[in-house]
């Protein structure tokens, strides 16, 4: 295999970055959007909740009647 090769010089970089207080990180991160979602974009998905309490349900009947066969059956 063949040998690889680090970046050099990683580390001094890392020391020689400003910080910045928690102060300004917070300004920041409350000041840039969200990518992909605009301000104005409110979604409903309640019919899919329902959909999936009702498929939930289905499954769970199914199962408990196919646990109560075989123990039946036996």
């Amino acid at each position: 295999m063949a040998k690889k090769s680090r970046k050099r010089g990683s580390r001094h970089n890392v020391s020689r970055r400003k910080t910045k207080s928690k102060s300004e990180l917070a300004k920041i991160k409350e000041n840039r959007p969200l990518p992909g979602i605009s301000k104005g974009f409110n979604p409903d998905y309640q019919y899919v909740f329902q959909d999936l309490k009702r498929i939930g349900i289905i499954a769970g009947t199914m199962v408990t009647i196919l646990i109560a066969l075989a123990i039946f059956l036996r």
